[in-house]
């Protein structure tokens, strides 16, 4: 380049839309739900029911059970295991671009980060419910709810002779709502 320097960049391939069925709209719908315990940032728009387990350290990780929620103060890399079994996560610490937020997504497992005092609020062997269902805000239940998961084909949607247009309140929903048959927004 112009600085005679030589930059190396590191670039991983993107593997969570690339995977989806492009023309498959999933919504999940939690209903009939306890009291909230907690909320922090929702990662995804699924839901998902287990038993807690609160790791302090990533040394713990052999601890966990498939399909527990798995909560922490945040995860690095040596948590992927954990990350890997787990049927939710809930972190203190992180935001939308965290450590646990991307593996989450990768691996399509619900995940809230940044809620301050999960690791307090949330105890080992207590049944909880995350839902990321509601937009950008995800909540932990106290038990288990009723998810419901539905799938439209969107090419199975008629044609109108309407020309159908979105109202976009929140940005960060436009990539999940791309798909949809519409004339723009």
């Amino acid at each position: 380049g112009i600085s005679g320097d030589l930059f190396i960049v590191q670039a991983r391939p993107e593997t969570v839309r690339s995977a989806q069925q492009p023309n498959l709209l999933k919504q999940t719908q939690v209903t009939a739900h306890g009291e909230t315990v907690i909320e922090g940032n929702a990662i995804g728009s699924d839901a998902a029911c287990g038993v807690a387990r609160v790791i302090k350290d990533a040394s713990e990780i052999s601890t966990m059970k498939p399909g527990e929620i798995l909560v922490a103060d945040m995860t690095d890399p040596d948590w992927v295991p954990g990350l890997r079994i787990a049927s939710g996560v809930v972190t203190n610490r992180g935001g939308r671009t965290c450590h646990a937020a991307i593996v989450s997504r990768e691996l399509g497992v619900p995940c809230i980060v940044g809620t301050k005092d999960a690791t307090e609020k949330l105890k080992t062997g207590v049944r909880y419910t995350i839902d990321c269902s509601k937009g950008s805000t995800g909540l932990v239940y106290d038990g288990d709810s009723n998810i419901e998961r539905t799938s439209v084909d969107i090419d199975s949607v008629p044609k109108t002779e309407t020309e159908i247009k979105l109202i976009l309140g929140d940005p960060s929903i436009a990539l999940s709502l791309s798909g949809l048959p519409v004339a723009g927004v």
